[in-house]
């Protein structure tokens, strides 16, 4: 059972798009010459937001969470983002985005990303850190996946089937969750050949995946073990700001996860 979505915080208008104007002909009885077909019109719509919600948990993320934001915007129905207690601009870039922000105290990484998890109430949910942005292609391949889902869907709705299909999960049938290569980003470029390919998952069907693992580590992971996939283009990761920091919070988590035996 799905659970229902959480009521925001702050709610903000979302932008609309207008309809393509309609081409114009010349009326027959009020001129000499044959009126022309209509010409095709040159103006695209922007597609319109998916059945997603994005889960985000943040504190004091200012400095990486509108690009994360920005980037999930013209997919996402739902935002929803936990946030424990942010003193700098994080809560005013949430709201101008239109986010659900939850005011929680921090709960350690694995069960507050669960609380994410389960306010969320679209059909499908992608998992970001605050410091994490979808690159153009993988917002394309996300687009993909969850409109041939849901066709797929309807279609074995209409069959009196099981609806559901993965298409590129590898093993046919319902694909439950999808995996994401994650790419960090430092000194204004990707780096190619470090902690490559690192595929997470981070894109699952609501109800089918929760939270695991000993903080800080968290993992994702299907309740029932089944086929997954894995969408085309790159999860940016924007964790590293300065190296001494970057260091530091290594240490950090190291500790943490310490703690945690």
């Amino acid at each position: 059972k799905q659970p229902a979505p959480v009521a925001p915080h702050a709610r903000f208008a979302r932008s609309t798009h207008g309809y393509p104007p309609c081409a114009m002909t010349a009326d027959p009885s009020t001129s000499s010459t044959p009126a022309s077909p209509p010409a095709p019109s040159t103006s695209t719509s922007t597609p319109g937001p998916l059945p997603l919600s994005v889960a985000i948990v943040c504190k004091n993320s200012a400095a990486t969470i509108e690009r994360t934001l920005a980037s999930v915007r013209p997919l996402a129905k739902q935002i929803v983002a936990l946030d424990s207690g942010s003193t700098d601009n994080t809560l005013s870039v949430l709201a101008a985005f239109g986010a659900q922000i939850h005011h929680i105290a921090w709960m350690g990484h694995v069960k507050t990303k669960q609380a994410a998890l389960e306010a969320c109430g679209e059909p499908w949910i992608l998992c970001l850190d605050s410091d994490e942005s979808v690159e153009p292609a993988l917002a394309d391949d996300l687009r993909a996946v969850i409109t041939a889902d849901g066709h797929l869907r309807a279609g074995a709705a209409s069959a009196g089937g099981a609806g559901g299909a993965g298409g590129r999960g590898g093993r046919g049938g319902r694909v439950d969750g999808w995996e994401v290569n994650r790419k960090v980003w430092y000194a204004g470029r990707f780096l190619e050949h470090t902690w490559q390919p690192e595929w997470r998952l981070r894109l699952v069907r609501n109800g089918a995946a929760h939270w695991q693992g000993i903080d800080p580590h968290d993992k994702l992971t299907l309740r029932t073990p089944g086929p997954t996939g894995r969408l085309r283009g790159d999860l940016r990761h924007d964790s590293i700001g300065r190296i001494d920091d970057f260091l530091a919070r290594q240490v950090r988590y190291g500790r943490i996860s310490a703690d945690g035996l």
